[in-house]
């Protein structure tokens, strides 16, 4: 199979651009920038199509990264040959794989061709898109040395049972997906850790909620003791210490007082002007018996006389009658009255020490009361609080409870998941090993492969491959991987391997090879070595051969 032509419409930053191909090596010699990465991945995309934008792998990337930057019709046209006929392959590109258009015309009868379907490279060269680009194609800066199931079952010969490589591959990754899906499942280790904290932690709330309980019950208990005597000790008020009656009876007695104290000071007045009015008399009554004495001595008339003597006698003898009976009558009333108020005195005294008594008796009372009161306030919040730390105490049991069955839980997924993920590893190791098994059949084939290409490389040294292709290096301190070798020297040694992988892989049709440029690493020896089998490589495959200076070319 060779290319013999191709026409790029628009693709990338390439447009209208035509090249036409030659049997052998075909080098195309670029300045940087100008599109040569873009050309390899058109003839790629010419076989294998393009798939959907955003997809994870870089190659899947590629429809979106190469949309024509000045627009127009996405795609071309390419010409190959294959088995003595000559095909012309028409793709164009839409934002989605949907909207593509696919065309092979057959140049010896201008006609449609239905030799291949849009899997133009699926059919052709008998692999996928992925195995031809980490075999044929040798992108720049990327010299991909893995391989996968699919190049294992061509190099082993299981592709000849159709569809066991992806099935295999399949296989893998769905036990992969499995026990991930398990390991994801599974409870951590210090989430059961937590569990059985969180556990321990609630025992101890709890054993804390059961001494107050217990504290509290016995408290409601005294509390209910205490109520009890003071009850039973209780002495009733007389009914004739109402303090109401004494304050009344207080208060009617010293009204009395207060009105005997008035007519106390009544009487002791009035018996004050009465003795006033009798001592003028008898100031009036001695005037006149003066008077009369004083006319007698005068000789005056002795009528005169006479009169004036009668007179201060009469007045006299009325002051003496006056003047003994208000003495007496006078002093009997104000000694009544001052006896009545001083019994009224010891009466009010004799109250006020009563009330005094009652009051006493009634604080006396009222402290037990409202001592009691306290205690019925206590008690009430305590039966209250008893029942808060009794709900507590059911939730938290029933909480520990719930935890509990979920750590039992978890404990028994963990171990179930465990024993899962055991079987999981032994299978994928005995499939692993089966793999193994028969990838030996390839690994001596390849390994005489590679050593040839090695030699024409005038390369020594112990470099061997493993079943699964990975290149070791055999030193006398032990095998070490290729990260121990220079970059050159990686590179010189995976482009070998991939020489030996497509004479491996592709039996039925030759591809060509697609170089972009991978020589960037190598030294002016190795490089010319390299050419040199490049050159001879060219005389049994078609090779395209991208470079940016004549310096890298033969």
């Amino acid at each position: 199979m060779k290319i013999l032509s191709l026409h790029i419409e628009n693709f990338g930053k390439l447009h209208n651009y035509d090249h036409v191909f030659s049997d052998g090596l075909n080098v195309i010699e670029n300045a940087n920038a100008w599109g040569k990465t873009t050309l390899a991945v058109f003839i790629k995309a010419m076989f294998y199509g393009m798939d959907k934008k955003g997809n994870s792998k870089p190659y899947d990337a590629e429809r979106s990264k190469y949309s024509p930057w000045q627009g127009g019709t996405y795609g071309g046209s390419l010409i190959f040959e294959v088995n003595d006929k000559k095909y012309r392959v028409l793709r164009t590109f839409a934002p989605t794989p949907e909207g593509d258009r696919f065309e092979l015309l057959d140049l010896q009868t201008n006609k449609i061709s239905k030799d291949f379907s849009t899997n133009l490279g699926e059919e052709l060269f008998e692999v996928g898109k992925e195995t031809f680009c980490i075999t044929t194609f040798f992108a720049q800066g990327d010299i991909n040395g893995q391989i996968n199931d699919e190049v294992r079952s061509h190099l082993s010969g299981a592709s000849i049972f159709s569809g066991d490589a992806e099935i295999y591959s399949k296989a893998v990754k769905k036990l992969k997906e499995f026990s991930h899906s398990l390991l994801v499942a599974t409870p951590k280790i210090h989430e059961v850790y937590a569990y059985q904290e969180n556990i321990e932690i609630k025992k101890q709330q709890l054993e804390n909620l059961n001494g107050q309980k217990e504290a509290l019950t016995e408290q409601i208990q005294q509390l209910e003791e205490n109520l009890k005597n003071s009850q039973e000790q209780e002495k009733p008020v007389p009914a004739n210490d109402n303090s109401q009656v004494k304050t009344q009876q207080l208060s009617n007695l010293k009204a009395q007082r207060e009105d005997i104290e008035k007519q106390l000071g009544a009487k002791q007045k009035q018996n004050s002007f009465s003795k006033t009015k009798l001592w003028f008399l008898f100031g009036f009554a001695i005037t006149m018996a003066v008077l009369s004495l004083v006319l007698g001595l005068t000789g005056q008339a002795s009528y005169l006389t006479a009169s004036v003597g009668a007179v201060a006698g009469v007045l006299l003898i009325i002051f003496i009658i006056f003047f003994v009976k208000l003495k007496k009558e006078g002093a009997e009333t104000i000694i009544d009255l001052q006896n009545k108020l001083q019994e009224l005195n010891i009466q009010i005294s004799q109250v006020e020490q009563q009330i005094i008594l009652i009051a006493t008796g009634a604080q006396q009372n009222i402290s037990e009361l409202s001592k009691r009161a306290e205690q019925n306030t206590q008690l009430a919040v305590d039966k209250i609080r008893l029942k808060q730390i009794e709900a507590q105490i059911d939730a938290l049991v029933e909480e520990i409870d719930e935890l509990e069955v979920q750590l039992v839980s978890m404990q028994q997924l963990r171990q179930d998941n465990s024993n899962k993920q055991e079987i999981v590893k032994n299978v994928l190791s005995f499939l692993e090993q089966a793999r193994d098994n028969l990838s030996q059949r390839f690994v001596q084939p390849m390994q005489q492969k590679f050593d040839g290409f090695l030699q024409k490389l005038e390369e020594k040294g112990q470099i061997k491959l493993n079943t699964d292709l990975d290149v070791l290096l055999d030193t006398q301190t032990g095998v070490k991987e290729d990260k121990y070798l220079s970059h050159g020297k990686r590179d010189l040694v995976t482009i070998c391997k991939r020489f030996a992988l497509i004479e491996s892989v592709f039996q039925k049709q030759k591809p060509f090879v697609i170089l972009d440029d991978p020589f960037v690493n190598l030294d002016e020896s190795s490089l010319k070595n390299m050419l040199n089998l490049v050159d001879e490589y060219s005389k049994n495959y078609q090779i395209i051969y991208l470079i940016c200076h004549h310096s890298r070319a033969k």
